[in-house]
């Protein structure tokens, strides 16, 4: 990250900045991007904004709005858009109509090529981040209960960008300072470290957090799950794991947030998971944009015409073939449209779309289901594969229980005696039907299950890109690169 860079965001991320832009975005009267608020007449000021309660939490819940309330090609639909775009689970309409989408639907991105959203807005909302630790690890006046819970949501937030910040491009710079002169000081840090980093981060947000969720005061429980608590430090922690192939580890993190019982169950209809503060929900992000729920449902939900240059995104046959016969995910998950006498499947995990004054559903960050997926994976690969068969029946019951009349054979359980390599293909298979247009998961999973190369090759040739090995990260900006000499490139971008 350039100081140029630096100096011009961070002007920007403030805490004062925070402060006016919370006050602004969750009152809903802008839609503004967050770098271009003016100066807030007011008498707070980043030397006062941490000696008080109301303003110091106004700080991190700003971050919260941020991360909900850019668009849909910057904001958390962006890690569910542009790697599925890049790996096999989507179609593109018109390659004619937005250049993002097609650069990463044919695998072509561009070290000069500026728009690609990930590298900028995940280290600029870290330098958020970090600018706020410093705050409140400084401050004696606050309530010390709000005090730590803060702190624990930003070391926890932090991990959760990092996370995704390691896995597009590989090696990259670990900055723990909002000071902006030290930026062009740090050359990119090697992965393992940085999983390292994102591991020390989660221990101390766990000691910070508890159960609860909490409301605006962070003092009184709520049914909102819109701050994370200790369910969700565990489920990262669960990823981050067994991204890392450490599978004991893996499993008892994802086996203490499958054990909340009371908080946390598989066992509601499919069309449910999505709403709102469900019972499958770990953590979410609540909109704050006018009459908007979330931008899923407004980017992914086709218009009665069928796909165009606006909503040019619709499944591929091969995310559609991958679903068993009898799995209800697919009636409950998938849309169709009929245009010009072809059928147009579209991801309908979220259904509300712009201009719904009730607001339903939350964009979900972390879900009970994925925890299951992983113990799965921890499981089998611990040569456990009566616990791995376990854990995916979970959700084959779950599928099922949604099953008509019309549904003569509904899914069925896995067999007992299943090798441990056919489970491998099992799970790999079923992270994709249950996470699809869910936070990158499918270019992660190809990636690390080494089948990147196999599967991509076949996909870029009917979607006109020429695939090579190099393209399973993505580029660094060149802007970056230029003015900051011990960044460098990733490999076959130069």
């Amino acid at each position: 990250m350039s100081i140029q860079q630096y100096k011009k965001r961070f002007l920007y991320n403030n805490p004062l900045r925070c402060f006016c832009c919370i006050c602004i975005v969750l009152s809903q009267y802008s839609c503004r991007k967050y770098l271009e608020l003016d100066p807030p007449a007011t008498s707070v000021n980043a030397s006062n904004v941490y000696n008080d309660n109301s303003t110091a939490i106004a700080v991190v819940t700003a971050i919260y709005a941020r991360m909900s309330n850019t668009f849909y090609d910057q904001g958390p639909t962006a890690i569910s858009l542009y790697p599925e775009l890049s790996a096999d689970n989507l179609r593109l309409f018109s390659v004619n109509a937005n250049l993002n989408y097609t650069r990463h639907y044919q695998n072509e991105l561009d070290q000069r090529y500026i728009n690609v959203p990930f590298w900028n807005t995940l280290y600029s909302i870290i330098y958020s981040i970090n600018a706020a630790i410093e705050g409140l690890s400084g401050s004696v006046n606050l309530n010390t209960v709000i005090r730590d819970r803060l702190l624990g949501e930003l070391y926890f937030l932090r991990a959760y960008h990092y996370f995704y910040l390691v896995n597009l491009y590989g090696d990259v710079p670990l900055l723990t300072s909002s000071i902006y002169q030290e930026s062009i000081k740090v050359p990119r840090t090697a992965t393992n470290e940085i999983y390292a980093e994102i591991l020390a981060d989660l221990d101390i947000a766990r000691k910070q957090l508890n159960n609860l969720y909490v409301d605006e005061t962070l003092l009184n429980a709520t049914s909102e799950r819109i701050r994370p608590n200790i369910a969700a430090v565990n489920a990262l922690s669960a990823r981050v794991y067994l991204y890392m192939k450490r599978y004991p580890e893996a499993e008892d993190a994802a086996t203490k947030v499958i054990s909340e019982t009371a908080m946390y169950t598989s066992d509601i209809p499919l069309t449910e998971i999505f709403k709102k503060n469900s019972k499958e929900t770990i953590w979410s992000l609540q909109p704050v944009k006018n009459q908007f729920n979330t931008d899923e449902g407004e980017l992914f939900v086709l218009p009665d015409g069928g796909p165009n240059d606006v909503h040019p995104l619709y499944i591929s046959d091969d995310l559609l073939n991958s679903f068993e016969p009898g799995d209800q995910r697919k009636a409950a998950w998938i849309g169709h449209i009929n245009a010009d006498n072809k059928d147009y499947p579209y991801p309908a995990k979220y259904k509300a779309r712009f201009g719904e004054e009730t607001v339903s559903e939350y964009t979900i960050l972390l879900r009970l289901a994925e925890q299951y997926l992983i113990r799965a994976e921890a499981r089998n690969e611990q040569n456990n594969t009566v616990g791995a068969i376990a854990d995916l029946n979970v959700l084959h019951t779950r599928s099922r229980a949604a099953a008509s009349p019309q549904v003569p054979n509904p899914l069925p359980d896995l067999p007992a005696g299943l090798t441990q390599t056919a489970i491998r293909t099992r799970i790999l298979n079923e992270r994709r039907v249950e996470l699809f247009i869910e936070g990158g998961h499918r270019w992660f999973d190809i990636r690390r299950a080494g089948k990147i190369d196999e599967i991509m090759t076949k996909v870029s040739a009917t979607k006109n890109g020429n695939w090579q090995s190099f393209k399973a990260l993505y580029p660094i900006p060149l802007s970056d690169i230029l003015l900051s000499p011990l960044l460098k490139q990733n490999p076959g971008y130069n």
